[in-house]
């Protein structure tokens, strides 16, 4: 593959004010680094920038003002809220020298789990790996066709190109199938509708007290009935007792 080549400019002034200038007038601020030289201001043609990212190369030349030099994009900087390209770093590298990169891992074909009813859940997204420039790949394919339902694709299972190497602990999951569990989640619904139709608590207690109210007047009731039928014998025996005096 041809190596792809990006001109930039030395970045005219310095702060926050004149990278905003920049962008209003369509360049991008960035910053050129590493292989034992000094950190560069620069500053590179939107549409440029553009379509060196849409073609996504390992490496690229980056020439500043006639010197050429063979990098990495090491970071892309965007507003979140338009996608506007803000900042670009680059790192400068030596052929014979190996660096670390991240390359995006790229699902190919169907989990057999999944054909049987299974969920695909993938942990994994971007693989750190080791190698000299010339070698890193544009992406890193995981063929996952064979995968059962409660199977897991480890860092250890992919196919690396000679010469890289992941970074990762070898047992770290990429992604697994999984079973889809409903009858949790039926059991859930059908104690919330059964606890739904129950009537509630207070309203319970609530007709107890009311029994025990009435139970109460009741006996209060009867104590009062007697009460006055004690008084009223009393007075027949006072009568009684007059009558006899006289």
């Amino acid at each position: 593959m041809a190596i792809m080549l990006l001109q930039a400019q030395s970045k005219k002034g310095k702060g926050t004010s004149v990278s905003r200038r920049l962008r209003r007038l369509g360049w991008v601020p960035g910053i050129v680094y590493g292989h034992n030289r000094p950190t560069h201001e620069v500053q590179i043609q939107l549409n440029a920038l553009r379509e060196i990212l849409l073609a996504h190369p390992p490496t690229l030349d980056l020439e500043v003002d006639g010197e050429r030099n063979r990098v990495v994009i090491k970071e892309v900087q965007q507003d979140t809220s338009n996608d506007r390209l803000l900042h670009v770093d680059f790192q400068c590298v030596a052929r014979d020298e190996k660096i670390r990169v991240s390359v995006p891992i790229v699902l190919r074909g169907t989990p057999e789990g999944v054909k049987a009813g299974g969920v695909l859940s993938q942990s994994l997204r971007e693989l750190h790996v080791e190698c000299l420039p010339d070698a890193i790949p544009e992406k890193v394919v995981a063929k996952i066709d064979h995968l059962q339902i409660d199977q897991v694709l480890r860092v250890k299972d992919l196919e690396l190109p000679a010469g890289v190497v992941a970074v990762h602990a070898p047992d770290l999951a990429v992604l697994g199938v999984h079973k889809v569990i409903v009858e949790e989640a039926a059991t859930s619904a059908a104690a919330a509708l059964a606890d739904a139709a129950a009537p509630s608590q207070p309203e319970l207690i609530g007709e107890k007290e009311r029994e025990e109210r009435r139970l109460a007047k009741e006996a209060s009731d009867a104590k009062e009935g007697k009460k006055k039928d004690d008084k009223k014998d009393d007075k027949k025996d006072d009568k009684k007792d007059e009558k006899g005096k006289k």
